[in-house]
């Protein structure tokens, strides 16, 4: 007998072979081997079972669409937790069945150029993310090397994180009370939707890895509608670019950081914020042709932080002349931090910061600080740093919103007589009439010499006192570095 199942098995690896459900009756036992098993494939076929060590393949299950089949091979899972993978296709899987995944399931395709879920559908969602197992299960699914692509035409959302909260009463879409938290993604693409990601209720601690966002009208959309949503939304060595309308718009309370982003060529600009949104930018890349980088809107919360950290500001265009990088509204109160960044532009900006109030807004709590930065002070294309910082409260009081920069010259000054002072210019592109100076520093030290900080007499040109105290002429070193903070 044991011969005969050997040469029943080196037959059927002699060709492709199907075996279809109604030819399995009941489940069968195979006794341990005493020794290795083959299994020889034939060249140009492919091996295929709907599940394999409770991994089950979505292909293999019925269904109107890839969507209906991927749903049914969720319910076939305990639980319906498990793991799902969509195999490599040499043509597109297209769908318009909305695939719910349970925050326990990992979808996987193989690789994100030959697995590509395309969702047919001018409105909805290709990808919810939401289920009603309540809080705090920590499951962690996640979605694996694929792409999703939308009609690139409707209201169509790409991957929707938790319940919708306009899903009350008799609504079963989506109840606005199903959770969406802690899910990821991973190495893949998500375009030509209305809104690629959208978070409803209780989605938080989201994270996205080696994913690219591009070409939706609106990359990322968090409403200020939503409840118990937005804690630590995470983006990693990601990407949101080629939007159409701007890469991020979020709205409502919660906490996104985005550690090495690339967010390039959205038309809109990379980020629209308003409301409490607070907004963690780590060594991001921002990169477009020009306008406004980053808006932050009118708001009443305090809680509304902006942070920008060790990245980079590249506007591509050569002609033209834009407003500002960076254009604030009318927020009551603001932190906003540029810092250790580079700035670099091909064309003019009169701002690289602007402030617009409207009516009298009270900013005695905003603070906004522009110092560490490379190319931003000196920098000939931009003529000012930041539009009127002064900003009247309701109290009709004046606040200043303020902020040092650091210039160095190396230059050789004249001869300071005996008993005597001498006012000298230096030359610190960048520096402006208006900044009020706070220290001058020389960087040799010289007996009988002392060195005092004066009101400049022009743009770029500090001056500098030079009082000797002794009762002989002192020559300053020569080629000395002279270092200026200013506050503006």
């Amino acid at each position: 007998m044991r011969y005969l199942l050997v040469l029943l098995i080196l037959s059927r690896a002699l060709s492709a072979q199907t075996i279809r459900p109604d030819q399995v009756r009941g489940t069968a036992s195979v006794t341990a081997p005493s020794g290795d098993q083959t299994i020889v494939q034939p060249f140009g076929t492919t091996l295929s079972v709907n599940s394999l060590n409770t991994v089950v393949n979505a292909a293999m299950f019925t269904g109107s669409d890839i969507g209906a089949k991927i749903n049914a091979s969720i319910a076939a899972l305990p639980n319906k937790c498990g793991t799902v993978i969509v195999p490599a296709s040499s043509t597109p899987y297209s769908f318009r069945t909305t695939i719910n995944l349970h925050r326990c399931d990992i979808l996987k395709g193989s690789s994100a150029r030959p697995t590509e879920l395309a969702f047919t559908g001018e409105n909805g969602v290709a990808i919810l993310v939401s289920d009603a197992d309540g809080t705090s299960i920590y499951a962690r699914g996640h979605i694996d090397d694929l792409v999703l692509t939308g009609p690139n035409i409707g209201t169509a959302v790409g991957v929707y994180f938790g319940g919708d909260p306009a899903c009350t009463g008799k609504c079963t879409t989506n109840p606005s009370m199903r959770f969406g938290d802690n899910f990821s993604i991973y190495n893949s693409k998500i375009q030509f939707f209305d809104v690629g990601v959208q978070w409803g209720n209780h989605a938080f601690l989201d994270s996205f890895f080696s994913t690219t966002i591009g070409n939706n009208r609106v990359g990322l959309f968090f409403n200020s509608n939503l409840f118990d949503s937005g804690e630590a939304i995470s983006f990693h060595g990601s990407s949101i670019v080629n939007s159409s309308q701007v890469g991020m718009s979020l709205g409502g309370y919660g906490d996104f950081y985005f550690y090495g982003l690339g967010c390039d060529y959205n038309l809109g600009g990379c980020a629209l914020l308003e409301g409490a949104a607070q907004v963690q930018f780590i060594g991001t890349h921002f990169e477009q042709g020009g306008g406004t980088f980053i808006h932050v809107q009118t708001s009443t919360d305090p809680r509304l932080t902006v942070s920008v950290q060790t990245s980079s500001f590249v506007a591509s265009k050569t002609t033209g002349t834009d407003t500002s990088m960076i254009a604030v509204d009318n927020p009551n109160s603001l932190s906003l931090s540029v810092n250790h960044s580079l700035i670099f532009t091909e064309h003019a900006y009169t701002n690289f910061l602007a402030w617009t109030p409207t009516g009298f807004s009270p900013l005695s709590s905003s603070s906004v600080d522009l110092t560490g930065n490379t190319g931003l002070f000196g920098n000939p294309r931009i003529t000012n740093v930041m539009s009127t910082p002064c900003r009247a409260t309701t109290n009709f009081l004046t606040t200043c919103i303020t902020r040092r920069a650091i210039f160095t010259s190396t230059v050789s000054l004249a001869s300071v007589p005996a008993n005597s002072c001498s006012q000298q210019d230096l030359l610190m592109s960048g520096f402006r009439a208006g900044d009020i100076p706070i220290s001058m520093i020389k960087s040799t030290f010289q007996a009988g010499l002392v060195v005092q900080v004066n009101s400049p007499g022009a743009d770029d040109h500090p001056g500098v006192v030079l009082c000797n105290i002794t009762a002989v002429p002192i020559v300053p070193t020569v080629n000395d570095l002279y270092t200026l903070i200013i506050q503006r």
